[in-house]
């Protein structure tokens, strides 16, 4: 269970590495379905892989570290596909 202001301290930390993955298009924060004062990473992607089919190292993480205050907080991540982004 993470806040919103934790799961943006997760993308912070781990934009860099997220966005290096194959078909990863966007990364953002959003609430937990049906638990609105939960917060998750999302992961939007072109195309969802499934995990099995990955190369070793390119699997989108299930959750990621925050710095919460003294302390780490384990943020969960969602993979949404979301095709291509494309400026017309």
């Amino acid at each position: 269970m993470a806040t919103q202001r934790e799961a943006e301290r997760a993308v912070d930390r781990h934009e860099r590495e997220l966005s290096m993955l194959p078909n990863v298009v966007g990364i953002g924060v959003q609430p937990v379905e049906g638990q609105p004062t939960e917060y998750q990473v999302a992961v939007y992607v072109s195309e969802k892989v499934p995990r099995p089919e990955l190369a070793p190292g390119d699997a989108i993480p299930e959750v990621l570290e925050a710095a919460a205050g003294d302390d780490q907080v384990c943020v969960s991540v969602t993979v949404i596909e979301s095709g291509e982004f494309t400026f017309e």
